[in-house]
């Protein structure tokens, strides 16, 4: 029998067809039969890597690209500057962000077009379909379709990884534009904290609390967002030299502050997670010495203590809600902030034991526990928590896909970053974006970063930033037909 062509083998994702057996598929050398869970397994390692990209064919195409269309090329990457930029604004901005970026796409469709299977064949836009048909299939038992449309409309941020998949050898330079925007978001937060300075027309875009500042998000979105700031500026700080170092410990003191004066104690925790984390990477990946990281550390905590002493009762007041929160929802009663948010969690987690495989369906959660909690409780539209209200609405399946675009993204962007760290002049600057990602995840504990905007759309962004598979990037395949 004719051996099946190499192009056949990868659109089943670099190992699906080892799960028909090596025979059934006569690859050459396939001469052991592997068991049903490795074969999964590879499956599954075939996709997260990206083994079934054929890497000279996207070579080629942007090689084709760059010779026919230079101008398309320099236009491309200021629209998707100009994007990565204003994703971070004020939520009216950051829906049109994208909008130039998506129409020269197609504008420039004859020098792109093959480059589109690379784009949005990534693991990252792959396993975000998956996601996404799964959540449409919930709506079919769910009590709120339109909620549940919303909801799943979020995934559509996704769809970045293609749309900016021709200049990703540019990945650098977006990069930047993320920092220039979270520069806007911080001045946002110094306007904020002066009330507009007066100005009636300008303090209009902005939250209006004294006690969190938080420029144009909602706190606890703003809170989310910076910590994703933190995971880009961090590392740099950590693993970089000289001026880059330097840029990097500055970024990462002005980051911390701006999320210590939202006031959202979700994200004080995850960052001083994150810190932790990058802390524990730098020493077992070696790239710094120990005494470094506790020098850093003390220098970091002295400023952070200035920062909350200069805050300190804005930071006072909202402990003592905490705390006074906490106390009441142990008596029974959460018609309370933190009380409904912990109801919202227990909730969950009943309806995650109520339908564990295929949950309440896409949307109605807030319908399911209405009408299983007492009247007067405050019910809000999803979980305060990502992976309970995945589970609750979509079930473990949805839950375990969501797990599996995770682990996606932050081995791609481990990747990219070896690849890109020669272009960016530190490792430290092209890791970022899996910080980024790693410190979303962390702040998913207390916020719906699926859900809101603003965080799905970041971290459609740092998605895009994240290929399995970029021009010239060392490629190797998960799936061995040894």
């Amino acid at each position: 029998m004719v051996p099946l062509p190499r192009w056949w083998v990868a659109v089943q994702f670099g190992g699906l067809s080892t799960i028909l057996g090596p025979q059934s598929t006569m690859i050459p050398h396939a001469t052991t039969p592997l068991s049903m869970p490795r074969r999964a397994g590879r499956a599954v390692l075939g996709l997260i890597d990206g083994s079934y990209i054929s890497t000279g064919a996207c070579d080629e195409a942007f090689k084709r690209m760059h010779t026919q269309d230079q101008i398309g090329d320099r236009l491309h990457l200021i629209f998707a500057w100009i994007g990565c930029v204003g994703l971070l604004g004020p939520q009216t901005i950051a829906q049109i962000a994208m909008a130039p970026v998506f129409v020269f796409f197609f504008v420039r469709v004859l020098n792109t077009s093959r480059i589109w299977i690379h784009g949005f064949g990534q693991p990252a836009v792959l396993t975000a379909l998956a996601l996404a048909a799964w959540m449409a299939g919930t709506l079919l038992w769910s009590a709120d379709i339109l909620s549940g449309l919303h909801e799943m409309a979020q995934l559509r941020w996704v769809l970045l990884a293609g749309l900016l998949y021709p200049v990703i050898e540019k990945r650098t330079v977006l990069i930047w534009a993320l920092l220039v925007g979270y520069l806007f978001v911080m001045l946002a937060q110094v306007i904020d904290a002066f009330n507009g300075f007066g100005n009636p027309v300008l303090a209009e875009y902005f939250w209006h609390d004294p006690a969190r500042i938080s420029g144009w998000f909602q706190p606890v979105v703003g809170g989310s967002v910076l910590v994703a700031g933190l995971g880009l500026v961090l590392p740099i700080a950590a693993f970089d030299h000289g001026k880059m170092r330097l840029f990097g410990i500055i970024g990462s003191l002005l980051m911390m502050g701006s999320i210590v004066v939202t006031g959202s104690r979700g994200a004080w925790i995850a960052m001083v997670a994150l810190m932790m984390f990058v802390a524990l990477f730098a020493v077992f990946a070696r790239r710094v010495r120990f005494r470094s990281i506790v020098l850093g550390g003390c220098v970091a905590a002295v400023v952070f203590s200035a920062v909350v002493f200069l805050a300190g009762n804005s930071i006072r007041h909202r402990i003592d809600l905490a705390r006074a929160d906490l106390s009441h929802a142990i008596d029974g009663q959460y018609n309370t902030d933190t009380g409904a948010r912990i109801l919202m969690m227990k909730m969950a987690a009943k309806a995650t034991a109520a339908h564990p495989i295929a949950g309440v369906g896409v949307g109605g959660y807030k319908d399911w526990a209405s009408s299983r909690t007492m009247q007067g409780d405050s019910i809000h539209d999803h979980a305060h928590n990502t992976p309970l209200h995945l589970s609750a609405t979509t079930g473990l399946v949805g839950f375990g896909l969501a797990c599996l675009l995770l682990v996606v993204l932050v081995r791609n962007s481990f990747k990219a970053a070896t690849h890109f760290a020669g272009d960016s002049g530190g490792y430290g600057f092209s890791i970022g974006p899996m910080f980024a990602i790693i410190g979303l995840a962390m702040v998913s504990m207390t916020d719906a970063v699926l859900i809101n905007a603003q965080t799905s759309a970041l971290l459609g962004v740092l998605a895009a930033l994240s290929p399995a598979y970029a021009p010239g990037m060392k490629s190797k395949a998960a799936i061995s037909t040894d």
